[in-house]
């Protein structure tokens, strides 16, 4: 009974699509939520509090089952549900989007794969590694992971509602470890560098402004 129940909820979700959306709103934030079968996605929008438009978007996916929270969606997987939940908010709130918030390179396996290709062949970092230093400039992550498009992904869904990427700044860094890779296949290429040659940052803020 319980397998049939299963499968006739399985079987709503496909057919339905995604589930109701949920609002939340402060004087400094719009939020807008729904889920599928497996992830909660939640995107928010940011304003000053004395502005009416919201400038900042911040969003978030985790998966539904508490025993699953290993699973990491693609980013480009998740595209049509910013893009849902963007149309949601729009309906309510003013939106002029100057900075967005998705996550950090580790979170999203293409991404991550992205973020490896870049710094494995990047000749500005290998200058730094054979500097041997007791630790390494991480300003420089930042315009490395710009030229390298690492989220050049988000960037196809901000070119269609007429916004591109400016640029973007990193913040709380560390290495690559190997737990980072274990979902990866095929396993990524590091182009004769260690694991913990690769950098990552944990805070990524991606600067946005109107297309031309």
């Amino acid at each position: 009974m319980r397998r049939l129940q299963f499968i006739v909820l399985c079987a709503s979700l496909i057919a339905g699509g995604a589930m109701a959306q949920t609002h939340s709103s402060t004087n400094v934030s719009y939020a807008v939520s729904d889920s599928d079968m497996f992830y909660e996605y939640r995107l928010t929008f940011w304003k000053d509090k004395d502005s009416l438009v919201h400038r900042g978007m911040q969003f978030r996916v985790r998966p539904l089952d508490p025993r699953q929270w290993k699973a990491k969606p693609r980013l480009a997987d998740c595209l049509p549900a910013i893009g849902r939940l963007w149309d949601a908010a729009a309906e309510s709130v003013a939106i002029d989007l100057r900075y967005a918030d998705v996550g950090y390179p580790a979170q999203f396996p293409d991404l991550l794969r992205r973020q490896i290709e870049v710094f494995a062949s990047s000749p500005e970092w290998k200058k730094q590694l054979k500097q041997k230093r007791p630790s390494h400039d991480f300003r420089q992550l930042a315009p490395i992971m710009s030229a390298g498009n690492v989220y050049g992904t988000l960037d196809v869904l901000l070119q269609v509602r007429g916004y591109r990427i400016t640029g973007i700044s990193t913040e709380k860094h560390g290495y690559l470890r190997k737990e980072d890779v274990a979902g990866l296949d095929p396993p990524p290429r590091l182009g004769g560098l260690k694991l913990r040659d690769i950098p990552l940052p944990f805070i990524v803020t991606i600067g946005v402004a109107r297309a031309p």
